[in-house]
């Protein structure tokens, strides 16, 4: 399977060729116009634009979690080991799940 930043290069490539026929085609006076279907792109744009959210996403909930454990236990030290935990099981959670193959969802 072909990850998103590889597929969509190829993707570009194929539309740059495809552009440029069709202008070549428009200019000779022939209307055969070409049109290039990847059946991926779409997910592979998907995963492309849906990826910094995830992130995004992540790294809000960690935050807001490190002042709900500052206001829930007073010390700001603690708040910041039990989210340098959490933050460690995340990473490696998400890290065996990239080597094992799976994703989250389209991403």
């Amino acid at each position: 399977s072909t990850d998103a930043w590889k597929g969509m290069s190829m993707v570009d490539a194929w539309d740059a060729w495809a552009d440029s026929y069709n202008a070549g085609a428009a200019q000779a006076q022939n209307f055969a116009r070409v049109m290039v279907y990847v059946p991926n792109a779409p997910k592979w744009r998907q995963t492309i634009l849906l990826m910094p959210a995830a992130v995004n996403g992540v790294l809000l909930s960690l935050v807001l979690s490190w002042i709900v454990l500052v206001l829930a236990c007073e010390n700001w030290i603690i708040a910041s080991l039990a989210i340098l935990t959490i933050s460690m099981i995340v990473t490696i959670v998400f890290g065996f799940m990239t080597f094992a193959g799976w994703g989250l969802g389209i991403l």
